[in-house]
């Protein structure tokens, strides 16, 4: 039998030889790089000739923690006004932020995020001027709230509108192309069987000239 210091021992030793082969499977150089790609390749890295810049491969955490602030005032503030006030102010303080520091390597990526951010401010402004109403508007408010909200519906719509069209014209464009390609196919095969009933004609009518200098031949011969 194995005393208890014998088994605390074993359990400890085996406890350390998984950490360590744990340890040094995680950190095999192409897992590590794979995991760097994935993670900082959309994202400008630090430029040894600057000083002051520093990259931007930490920016999925400012992502995470964007989210996280958002869902934090939206799940701990009760009052709406307020509510709708912080994330306001939030959205503004994130697309300044985004703005300034620009941080994927690709500039059409920043432009589109930024694009994006504005959107998100504009319908968190129009939410707070909704709610700052407290009541349906009346009067002459009526026609701003009205067009208001439809700039909202605008906002919102406008990327899954413009993602429809464009798949939409796809499926169409590929219907026309395969229509073209089947057209020239069967063109094709039509002028390849005339082409093959001309050179079977050509093909008698050279037969039947053998055929008759054949006969001459044999009758001049009698």
């Amino acid at each position: 039998m194995y005393s208890a210091n014998t088994v605390s021992d074993i359990l400890v030793s085996a406890t350390f030889q998984a950490s360590k082969s744990g340890h040094q499977s995680y950190h095999r150089p192409e897992d590590t790089k794979e995991i760097k790609h994935i993670f900082h390749d959309s994202f400008r890295l630090p430029e040894p000739e600057e000083e002051e810049e520093s990259g931007t491969v930490y920016w999925e955490s400012v992502l995470i923690g964007r989210r996280f602030v958002l869902l934090c005032f939206y799940g701990f503030i009760s009052n709406p006004m307020l509510r709708l006030f912080c994330l306001s102010c939030t959205c503004l303080l994130i697309l300044v932020h985004h703005v300034k520091k620009k941080p994927y390597r690709n500039p059409k990526m920043n432009t589109c995020e930024s694009i994006s951010l504005l959107a998100l401010v504009i319908i968190a402004i129009i939410n707070l001027m909704e709610a700052s109403a407290a009541v349906e508007p009346i009067g002459p408010n009526e026609g701003y709230f009205h067009v208001l909200h439809w700039v909202q519906v605008v906002t919102l719509g406008f990327l899954p509108a413009a993602v429809c069209v464009l798949v939409v014209f796809a499926f169409v464009s590929q219907g026309i192309r395969l229509v073209i390609v089947l057209a020239g196919k069967m063109k094709c095969c039509r002028c390849c069987k005339k082409g093959e009933q001309e050179i079977n004609l050509v093909n008698v009518a050279v037969n039947n000239i053998d055929d008759e200098l054949h006969v001459h031949s044999n009758d001049m011969y009698t």
